[in-house]
């Protein structure tokens, strides 16, 4: 043996060695070499036919294989994504999230499946460096000058434990913890400001090496600019973007990436100790090891901390609780009874008085239905018709307005107020009620159709035979609410969620047969939910009672101190499917009982498509607009929509059965 090999052995253990999977498969560089440049050469010539996800693959493969130099070229990156994985636990919950109106079966193995994973796969690896920094955290000190160090480290701990708990109540605004959205609200907040926290010191763990911590601060400062751009911080006017700081933090990656390569290259050909010290100067460590382990081991904490919060808060939101309200307690509303004696000789005025809803309201709700006549008149001259054309029509043959063009689609009239903010004067705010108050004002519009009767509206026929109930339901009493306004506010965690538009209308369906009530719809933003009878509660034996949601106007089965709204017909999307999106974020419509509303005796119009309003073929606002507002921005989501349309437009008044049971924007509700 020469004399050379104890020295060689020794700087082969010094020497860098990158994470394999397993004993080398490739042994021969030249060869990896071939293999890179023919599938690079192939990923060019069909990166439109998936040439790049081929590439991919064979990194991949490479990787796996345990090639030395392609791990040293991705160590870098993986180290950079093995910062993230505190987001790993969170957003495994967010997706588990999804099945909590699901059965409870699958509800238990999303949770454990998602724990499973998160544990095993993202906690485990990280468990190790944690109990080492909490060891040195908690170890009683050996010096005076150690112990007053330790103690300025808890101070620190401290400090920043009560500056997460004071930012997460500033997210989002509001005057109180329910006007914040409750525990729930102030949880998901806890959960954001956490996360944030446990990347920034994660990323300080990261920053090991002189080549990482450019990369570090940039990514910091791109997260900043980004916080800027959605109005969370002060200061969007700088000139720099988020998505230029992002990309010179990928510069910066790729340095590393090539200062990792080419130290371990030239570490690799080190005949000496001098040599190989110089080939990896630059990845020794320039800060105490003691505190970028210490970082990474509480980030993971925090992130862990965070998914439990995100979890209670999903838990807290999808579980609203029971009714509140000053008449809560003496509605006296229960399950149907059977109904009354003289049910089958009731006529259609008699039948609809009978199962007229009774609407709930909560002390903050400033709307409540009126006639549209009181609507015109109060709007005065600040009401604007205009045609298919944008031009400009007389408002006093508003109810003459009663057809479109053959070539014009239905409706083609848009009537406005001019109206943008629901506490200014046009938005006609009623009067507030005192809380307990039973008010009688306003308008109701029952349509009361039976099957094979006469149509002189020409409506279409509205009982098609469609499952559940098909051709049982005999008789269809629907009562048509308008509201003047629609101002609906939920706080997120970003801020406040709004939709607003001038004007609403909402709807309650009551589907019969020969001999008793069968099913209740309710509508609800673009689409709605329906019951069986027996599932919903009533009041004075038959009326229906409906909580109305604040601003909204959505209607649902009883109150509840807050509802997840059903965002899918106005996505175009499936029903439900946005399930996960209104759990992971807070987005909540408001009831309580605070007071109710029902219409005077003389409040009741019975109408068809030829009586007004009912005949006029026009939406009753120009836009539907929905802005996400933060603390120091608004942000448009998304074009405006279309306003709400005369109701004898609508698909529920045309197709009430298919509309309601077909499937699409329309689903049965959850108990």
């Amino acid at each position: 043996m020469s004399e050379e090999s104890p020295a060689r052995d020794r700087l082969a253990l010094l020497r860098p060695h990158p994470r394999a999977f397993g004993d080398p498969i490739l042994k021969r560089w030249r060869l990896v070499v071939v293999l890179l440049v023919l599938a690079a050469i192939a990923a060019l010539l069909l990166k439109d036919e998936g040439g790049l996800l081929a590439l991919g693959a064979v990194l991949g493969v490479l990787a796996a294989s345990g090639f030395a130099l392609l791990l040293a070229m991705l160590r870098p990156v993986g180290a950079l994504l093995t910062t993230a994985r505190p987001l790993g636990v969170a957003a495994l919950l967010i997706v588990a999230a999804g099945t909590i109106d699901s059965p409870f079966v699958l509800q238990l193995l999303a949770g454990m499946v998602a724990m499973l994973i998160g544990l095993t796969l993202l906690v485990r690896p990280e468990w190790p460096p944690f109990v080492r920094a909490l060891d040195t955290a908690v170890r009683p000190a050996a010096t005076p000058e150690a112990r007053r160090r330790q103690r300025r480290w808890w101070l620190l701990f401290a400090a920043g434990v009560v500056a997460v708990l004071l930012l997460a109540l500033l997210l989002p605004p509001g005057d109180s913890l329910e006007a914040r959205g409750g525990w729930a609200a102030y949880l998901f907040a806890l959960a954001v400001v956490l996360l944030g926290v446990s990347i920034l010191l994660r990323l300080i763990g990261y920053s090991r090496s002189i080549v990482r911590i450019p990369v570090a601060v940039l990514m910091v400062l791109a997260g900043v600019r980004l916080a800027m751009s959605a109005g969370l911080l002060p200061g969007d006017d700088i000139p720099v973007s988020a998505v230029l700081l992002a990309a010179l933090a990928g510069v910066g990656l790729l340095v590393a990436i090539g200062v990792d390569t080419w130290g371990w290259i030239r570490a690799q050909r080190a005949a000496d100790l001098a040599s190989l010290q110089r080939a990896i100067e630059l990845e020794q460590p320039v800060m105490p090891r003691v505190i970028t382990d210490g970082a990474s081991a509480f980030g993971i904490i925090a992130g862990l901390i965070a998914s439990v919060a995100l979890l209670l808060a999903m838990v807290l939101s999808a579980n609203p609780g029971a009714a509140t309200g000053a008449i809560a307690d003496s509605l006296d509303a229960r399950a149907p009874g059977p109904p009354p004696g003289d049910f089958a000789s009731l006529d259609d005025e008699a039948l609809g008085r009978a199962y007229a809803p009774l609407l709930l309201f909560s002390k903050s709700s400033r709307w409540s239905p009126v006639g549209v006549e009181d609507y015109v008149a109060k709007a005065g001259s600040s009401l604007a018709i205009r045609d298919w054309e944008k031009q400009p029509v007389d408002p006093g043959e508003l109810p003459a307005l009663s057809d479109c063009p053959t070539i014009v689609p239905v409706p083609c009239y848009t009537i406005t107020t001019s109206c943008t903010d629901g506490d200014a004067e046009c938005a006609q705010a009623i009067a507030p009620p005192e809380e307990g108050e039973r008010r009688s004002d306003g308008t109701v519009y029952v349509r009361v159709i039976h099957r094979g009767a006469p149509r002189p509206d020409r409506s279409p026929n509205a009982f098609d035979d469609v499952k559940p109930y098909g051709s049982r339901v005999q008789t269809i009493v629907q009562y048509w609410f308008f509201y003047a306004f629609n101002d609906w506010i939920s706080p997120v965690i970003a801020g406040q969620l709004r939709q607003y538009h001038e004007a609403d209308w909402e709807a309650v369906t009551i589907g019969f047969s020969d001999t008793e009530p069968l099913f209740v719809g309710f509508s609800q933003h673009c689409g709605g939910e329906w019951y069986p009878w027996d599932d919903v509660r009533v009041t004075e034996d038959t009326r229906t009672v409906v909580a109305v949601a604040e601003g909204s106007q959505a209607n649902y089965r009883f109150p509840n101190p807050s509802q997840a709204p059903d965002w899918t017909g106005c996505a175009n999307l499936p029903a439900r499917t946005t399930t996960l999106v209104s759990y992971a974020s807070n987005i909540r419509d408001r009831t309580s009982a605070d007071w109710s509303w029902s219409p005077p005796s003389e409040g009741f119009e019975f109408v068809d498509a030829r009586d007004f309003p009912m005949n006029v073929v026009a939406r009753w606002a120009p836009y539907s607009r929905t802005e996400l507002q933060t603390l120091h921005k608004t942000h448009p989501l998304g074009d405006d929509a279309s306003g709400p349309a005369t109701p004898s437009t609508q698909r529920l008044w045309r197709e009430p059965m298919r509309t309601i049971f077909g499937g699409g924007t329309w689903h049965r509700g959850s108990e």
